[in-house]
């Protein structure tokens, strides 16, 4: 059986260049390069010391092929393509080779990649199977190093530890070697902290202090961390943006609510974000590749269960999408409590929630931070779930409802604090912990639970999956 995959899967094969420049090498030896990462052996070889009768016994085969002239092959190339060109040759010579050829021309001339196009469809003539289209590498193409740091690579990322680690190979200046030791040193962590996470500092700006640092272009994506994909809810219903009446004003659409990120580090460095200052800077036409990932809210599969949505700011997001579903499966059990920091500035789909309000299917609590008499506490939408105690247990304790809470986090509220210590859970930045500890104070004061009744309470809420959340930090 082992016999059998191998064949039908071969784990070597034969890469084969032929070059003027070097450029052809390279790729070759990019391409084994690869290979050997993912456990296939190959072996590269230039063409011309390469005897072409071996091409028979061959399972597998990629050629890499460079451009002379107005379209000739490379002399390298030449005793294997004469070969090729034999006219006694039958049809089905390679019957058993399967191959893939890159080539490398200028589209400046006519000819371009005429070598590697004519090896193509020679081959294949032949009765080999070519497993992949052919590339062609353009000189003339602007997919270089400049296109790779703007479009690809996240030269605007805060750079971890390993990012230090790799450049210190490539500085040469002893007082840069003698910072990067230091920083990667076990004394040094905090050293490394300050300097880099505390400020935000980003990869471009530690290159720009580390001056000497010369990183060769192979090296280029085992340093850079490429950009990663963003990830924002869905505001809107899928299901009730295609059948509902009442959303006929965006029927097969996908809405977002996008903050966008823009701010001055403790160095007063201004800072965009990547994502959103691209998104800003689009017009309308503009089109822009997007995935769609599963989300973790799920609906109760009872319309009658009450639901509690919280969603401050763009929290708000994935709640509007929920609502506007459960509206139209015509559910009326719906509560969304929603924060910002002034009704007339930043109140999210305002008449949207003021029209279900009207009709019946949702009970809306706001939260303005800002908007409070001057000298009076700020609220947020954990404290307002804490001011009803009681409706919050009975739908919740009572009537078995789900919690959904979405927005932003901070990290350095553990979990395991939030039920017994509020006072760590009273800001904005805490909103989900703050919240949990409003859902336990509930079950305390109206449920009549001890301190680790409540808890566990807590813990059943999320066993249950009637206590979901999707929070970013």
């Amino acid at each position: 059986m082992s016999d059998t995959v191998h064949d039908d899967h071969p784990r070597t094969l034969t890469i084969l260049f032929a070059t003027e420049t070097g450029t052809a090498q390279d790729i070759a030896d990019r391409v084994a390069m690869q290979c050997r990462r993912i456990h296939v052996q190959a072996r590269v070889l230039s063409m011309d010391s390469y005897s072409p009768a071996e091409l028979i016994s061959e399972k597998m085969v990629i050629f890499s092929v460079a451009t002379t002239g107005s379209g000739r092959e490379p002399r390298a190339m030449t005793s294997l393509w004469n070969m090729l060109l034999r006219s006694d040759l039958p049809e089905d010579l390679f019957e058993d080779l399967s191959f893939a050829v890159f080539g490398l021309g200028d589209t400046a001339y006519e000819k371009f990649c005429w070598p590697a196009k004519l090896l193509s469809r020679r081959l294949a003539s032949l009765g080999a199977t070519e497993i992949s289209a052919r590339g062609e590498g353009d000189e003339q193409h602007p997919l270089g190093f400049a296109w790779l740091l703007c479009t690809y690579l996240d030269i605007s990322a805060v750079p971890r530890r390993s990012f230090f680690a790799m450049l210190r190979h490539f500085v040469s200046d002893k007082l840069e070697e003698e910072k990067l030791d230091e920083f990667l040193s076990p004394e040094g962590a905090d050293e490394l902290y300050d300097y880099c996470q505390k400020p935000r500092r980003t990869i471009r700006e530690v290159l720009e202090e580390f001056r000497s640092a010369r990183i060769p272009r192979e090296y280029i994506f085992d340093v850079f961390p490429t950009l990663r994909p963003r990830q924002f809810s869905i505001a809107s219903s899928m299901k009730a943006g295609f059948y509902s009446a009442f959303c006929l004003r965006h029927p097969r659409q996908i809405h977002l609510c996008i903050a966008i990120v823009r701010y001055k580090t403790m160095l007063k460095v201004p800072r965009r974000g990547v994502c959103t200052d691209y998104l800003v800077h689009l017009k309308p036409g503009d089109r822009l590749p997007i995935g769609l990932q599963k989300g973790l809210f799920a609906l109760p599969p009872d319309t009658a269960t009450p639901i509690i949505c919280v969603g401050p700011g763009t929290g708000v997001a994935p709640m509007r999408s929920i609502i506007e579903e459960r509206t139209f499966l015509g559910s009326i059990a719906n509560t969304l409590y929603f924060g910002c920091r002034s009704a007339h500035k930043d109140q999210h789909y305002a008449t949207e929630w003021e029209a279900y309000v009207v009709a019946g299917s949702l009970t809306y609590r706001p939260a303005f931070s800002r908007d409070e008499p001057k000298g009076a506490p700020r609220r947020y939408v954990q404290d307002l779930i804490r001011e009803d105690s009681k409706r919050t247990w009975e739908l919740l304790g009572v009537q078995r409802g789900w919690i959904y809470i979405s927005g932003y986090q901070v990290l350095s509220c553990p979990f395991e604090n939030v039920l017994t210590k509020t006072i760590h859970c009273s800001s904005a930045n805490k909103m989900p912990a703050g919240v949990k500890a409003a859902i336990m104070h509930a079950a305390q004061t109206e449920g009549a639970k001890t301190e680790e009744q409540a808890q566990d309470f807590m813990w059943m809420l999320e066993r249950e999956g009637r206590l979901v959340e999707e929070c970013w930090s």
